[in-house]
Order: structure tokens, then sequence, then C-alpha cells
């Protein structure tokens, strides 16, 4: 029953993987034996260093890349594979939340979250459905989604249609790519205490007042689930898209 959750010696891409839930989803599958390629936005790889574990070092790989450009990200499979040979998890997570009215939404402001949240997440996840096709080995796919991904809110429409969107890209790549035993599934985290949270200023009180928990989650209550869906434990499981959120869409 032990190696049901086993990722011992699989390669897994992170996007997003220095800060927040990105960062725990890393050094959490380093700790249970995998190694990591972090891709994300930052050009100097020493933060990397600086904000992970040193102990972690020598299973961890940084790539620089701009994933709200489509230039920036068009090669970057192949950059990818040649790092370890092979690519046997991916988790889509990068992500940032653009702040304004809908009727003060901007056009350039819509096509950054578009490009950053959905857009991308097509793309790299076709590189690297290719490479595991190739492969032949299968391989595990999450997209990290949100309670967004359900429900509407204020000031965030490029974020919540993006979210939203991610729902459909999973089912529609879980169908095709399962008789090539890729699993493809979503996560919806809720209210996660990161610098997000921080940033937007959001009232942390009248928050955990609604969740039924009465607590707002941290990054490692994301782990469990994505160690799960990258595991043997969950082979029989694609197409869906599990809250990770306190309660929060039970209300």
């Amino acid at each position: 029953m032990d190696n049901l959750f086993n990722v011992q010696g699989k390669v897994a891409v992170v996007t997003g993987g220095r800060i927040g839930i990105g960062h725990a989803i890393t050094c959490g599958l380093i700790e249970w034996g995998a190694k990591v390629i972090v891709v994300g936005k930052s050009s100097n790889a020493d933060e990397l260093k600086k904000e992970i574990n040193t102990s972690y070092s020598s299973d961890i790989v940084y790539i620089s890349c701009d994933l709200s450009k489509p230039g920036s990200r068009k090669e970057l499979g192949p950059h990818i594979l040649g790092k370890y040979g092979k690519v046997d998890i991916l988790i889509n997570n990068a992500g940032d939340q653009g702040r304004e009215s809908f009727l003060n939404y901007s056009h350039v402001q819509w096509e950054y979250d578009m490009q950053l949240l959905l857009s991308s997440v097509f793309d790299l996840s076709q590189q690297i459905t290719d490479i595991m096709v190739k492969q032949g080995t299968g391989g595990r796919i999450i997209n990290v989604g949100s309670i967004s991904s359900f429900q509407g809110a204020r000031n965030i429409v490029g974020y919540v249609t993006a979210k939203h969107g991610l729902i459909g890209l999973t089912k529609s790549m879980a169908i095709e790519l399962a008789p090539h035993n890729i699993n493809v599934n979503c996560i919806a985290p809720g209210f996660i205490d990161t610098d997000l949270l921080h940033k937007f200023g959001y009232d942390r009180e009248t928050i955990e007042s609604r969740i039924p928990k009465h607590e707002t989650g941290k990054p490692d209550d994301i782990l469990g689930t994505v160690l799960y869906l990258c595991s043997d434990a969950s082979k029989y499981v694609t197409g869906v898209t599990i809250p990770v959120d306190g309660g929060w869409l039970a209300r």
C-alpha cells in the first residue's frame, strides 16, 4: 500500500513553483522523491535557491520563462525535456490576478489574464503531452484552478473566466489522453494564505467567518491532493476538479 503514493524518481514540472502554493508543491514532491523542474518568470535562478531548502538543490532545475508571452513558451517543451530526458508530471500552477471593475477592465489586462492563466496551460500541456506520448509510459497533468472556477466574483473578470475555462480544458484533455494513460485533473484551492491574499487586502476575518472550517488554508494544505493525483493512488481518476477550500463551495 505504501507504493500507492510513490513518486520516487519521477520528473515533475511545476510552473510558478517559487512561491505560495507552487513552492509548497515543489518542496513536497522533492521530499517524496521526485525531481522538479520549476518554470518561473524570474530570470534569477539564485532566487529559487534562497527560497527552497538548500538540501533540495540537487533535485531542482529552474527555467526562466514568462508564460504570459506566447513567444517565450514556444519551445519550452524541448527545453524541459533536455534537463532530465523525460517528464512524468506537469503541474500548471502559475498565476496572477488583475483587479479592476468589469466596466474598466482593459483589453491589455484581459489578454494578459487569458495568456497566463489559460493559453499557457494549453500550450505547455500540448508540448508535454507530446513528450509523454512518445515516452509511452503515461503521465499526470494537474491544472490548478480555483473556487473561482465555479462561481463569479467582483473585479476579477479575467481571472474568473480563465479559471472556468480551465475546467473545460481539463475535461477535454482527460477524454483524449486517457488512451495514452495520461490522467488530467484539476484542483480548486479556496482562500489560501499566500502573498496574493495579502496583496489585495482581503478581509481575513470576514472570509474565515464564511468558511465552514473557519480558517484560511495554508499552501501545504494543497500538497496532499497534488500527491494523490500524481501517484498510482489516483490511477482511475481523470477529468475531475477537486475543491480544496475548507468547505467554501459546500455552503
